[in-house]
């Protein structure tokens, strides 16, 4: 019977050499096979593909319709859309490794621009906070914080990064252009 455990999870974590996760999770651990297994499930990532989508729909919605109320239900969206990607990244690093191993969370560039706009992404949540349970707001922080909302719109491109057949269209060369990108923005 260990034997058959043993062989199930050397094919689990057949691309991965992290031994250790986070420096806790061992490739035996439960959770982290527990995990290793809903981040490698299809309906997993469908599930997540299709946040993608309705978080860009969102994205693509307050171009068009404004007002108090839908900004508040958008930023309610925006809230559930960051506490479910933080989830999956949060998940994927358990599983994979943080950056240390061949196979780990951030040694693939598609999860590194998707680490990116995680991060930003829970910034923006302190603006939110800001928003609507703090009596002032610092012109330059919200300035900041407006430049930071700018890269939400890079949303659409972890449904790249989700989808295998768009991720062959799309080059190592192409990717490399995104993060040349990311620097000549922070630096205008």
């Amino acid at each position: 019977k260990n034997i058959k455990n043993w062989k199930k999870i050397n094919i689990l974590f057949r691309k991965n050499e992290c031994e250790n996760s986070l420096y806790i999770f061992s490739q035996i651990n439960i959770f982290r096979v527990w995990c290793m297994k809903l981040v490698s499930a299809k309906l997993f990532e469908t599930i997540i593909l299709i946040f993608i989508l309705l978080s860009t729909a969102r994205l693509i919605l307050a171009t068009i319709v404004s007002g108090y109320t839908f900004v508040m239900i958008f930023d309610i969206c925006d809230l559930c859309f960051n506490f479910i990607f933080l989830f999956e990244m949060i998940l994927k690093i358990i599983s994979l490794g943080l950056v240390l191993d061949e196979g780990s969370y951030l040694r693939d560039h598609w999860n590194k621009i998707d680490f990116v706009i995680v991060v930003v992404s829970m910034v923006d949540i302190q603006s939110l906070v800001q928003k609507y349970f703090t009596s002032s707001s610092s012109s330059s922080s919200f300035n900041f914080i407006k430049v930071l909302r700018l890269l939400r719109t890079l949303r659409p491109l972890r449904f790249i990064s989700h989808n295998v057949q768009l991720r062959l269209l799309i080059n190592c060369s192409d990717i490399k252009c995104i993060v040349h990108c990311f620097n000549s923005l922070f630096h205008v």
